[in-house]
């Protein structure tokens, strides 16, 4: 259950950052910590978060994992819940629960 911290960085200056970690058996990637510059990389396109989180889609369609877990604060869910991010609310676990627990039980 290592945890891998995976960073983009342009001209010296890091842009975003994630910090994720694959479950297995359960076969799930987490992302624990995830944060991005709030500055545009394109003008017309994607942002550094937006980059970033690209990069982490290619590598659980890599690792053949089941679904991707992402720990959101209310001011982050516009972006994991925006339609291009393909994420929505997970609402059936309960506060005092641990998520393998749910997954084994109703999984």
């Amino acid at each position: 259950r290592s945890v891998a911290h995976v960073g983009l960085w342009k001209d010296g200056d890091l842009k975003s950052a994630v910090s994720l970690r694959r479950h297995e058996p359960f076969n799930f990637m987490e992302i624990l910590l995830f944060g991005a510059q709030g500055e545009r990389q394109w003008p017309q396109d994607e942002g550094y978060g937006r980059l970033l989180h690209a990069v982490l889609k290619q590598h659980a369609w890599n690792l053949k994992v089941d679904f991707i877990l992402v720990h959101a604060t209310d001011n982050g869910l516009d972006f994991w819940t925006h339609g291009e991010q393909g994420y929505k609310v997970f609402t059936e676990l309960s506060n005092d629960e641990a998520f393998e627990d749910y997954y084994s039980r109703a999984c």
